[in-house]
């Protein structure tokens, strides 16, 4: 799938506007957070799917990382919101961050028939020969979030995590001074999308604030496990300035670890700017733990998924990747921000 980056004017249709960061975009648009020239092995559509009338009702599988994270429930809200307008039927079982069940939940899809799979792999790799045994199976593919370890999906619908992992070095930066000791918690070399977040963060730092340090930390699994790796790193260093959390999870986890452990100058970059989070950054005030979090929007990413997804049933051309623009949530200025949907 080829490259290129289609803006959307999400950002200008809701009056929020982005605060601009010195760790800046690449140059032309593209992005290090994706691929260089990607194709369909299909094309944008199936000859079939381009024939059939594109109001015919359709039944789509979706399947997100976890619909144990705010982030996945709010995909499938604005995916069903979307849908509904169309007619279409949409079935989200819950793969619950693993991967041997969205693997039988793919093979699943494709035994029922379904017309299409909207999908954020809990293993870009291990998913890959899955999404390709649906496209050979005549389903059609939406591919978002993470991006997958193949290049067959009809569409790509995906933030820019390398450049929400610069923004989110600078806000950090902003928040200790310049100078200090900062945990970036990470996860399985799967999941792509924290992958690029904490590559954008760590890349920036490195480049443009000698005088911080960073200690990295792997925290797999559920906001319990995120709290517990982080109350054994605030144990182990007890001169931590700062905590980057590239997720949702990872976020509230590590807020409820310096809650409970007393760790109050702490400062925390999040991720995600779930509804949790931005009612503790209005609670905690602008003295509060949680600095800031990168706001994606994941009631527009599913309704995007939607739009494309109609757009290949048309026939039309969705070779180009859709990046779907970020913000942040910050708690100086929290009152102002709005959740696009």
């Amino acid at each position: 799938m080829k490259n290129l980056k289609k803006a959307l004017a999400l950002l200008l249709a809701s009056g929020f506007s982005l605060t601009l960061f010195a760790c800046n975009k690449p140059a032309g648009g593209t992005t290090e957070a994706a691929k260089a020239d990607t194709t369909t092995a299909a094309g944008s559509a199936s000859t079939a799917a381009a024939s059939e009338p594109a109001n015919a009702k359709k039944t789509v599988g979706l399947l997100t990382y976890s619909l144990g994270e705010e982030f996945g429930v709010d995909v499938l809200s604005g995916v069903k919101t979307a849908a509904d307008k169309l007619g279409w039927e949409i079935i989200a079982p819950d793969p619950a961050g693993d991967l041997q069940k969205q693997i039988s939940q793919v093979e699943d899809f494709i035994q029922q028939g379904v017309d299409a799979i909207i999908i954020a792999p809990v293993d870009a790799g291990a998913i890959a020969p899955y999404i390709e045994q649906a496209k050979k199976a005549g389903v059609i593919v939406i591919n978002y979030d993470i991006e997958a370890g193949t290049d067959v999906a009809d569409a790509l619908v995906l933030c820019d995590n390398v450049y929400g992992g610069k923004m989110a070095a600078q806000l950090m930066a902003e928040a200790i001074g310049e100078k200090g000791k900062v945990l970036v918690l990470t996860d399985n070399p799967g999941v792509v999308c924290i992958d690029e977040r904490c590559s954008g963060f760590i890349n920036c730092m490195k480049e443009k604030y000698p005088k911080i340090e960073l200690v990295q930390q792997l925290s797999n699994g559920t906001r319990d496990t995120h709290q517990k790796t982080t109350e054994n790193m605030l144990t182990a260093h007890s001169d931590l300035a700062g905590i980057f959390a590239p997720d949702g999870d990872h976020t509230l986890g590590a807020y409820t670890a310096c809650v409970q452990m007393d760790r109050k100058k702490i400062k925390i970059v999040g991720y995600d700017a779930s509804p949790e989070q931005i009612t503790i950054m209005k609670d905690d005030g602008n003295d509060g733990i949680l600095f800031a979090s990168i706001a994606q929007y994941p009631i527009v990413i599913g309704r995007i998924c939607v739009e494309t997804l109609e757009k290949v049933f048309k026939g039309e051309d969705t070779s180009e990747t859709v990046y779907v623009d970020i913000g942040v949530a910050r708690a100086d200025d929290i009152q102002s921000f709005k959740f696009l949907s």
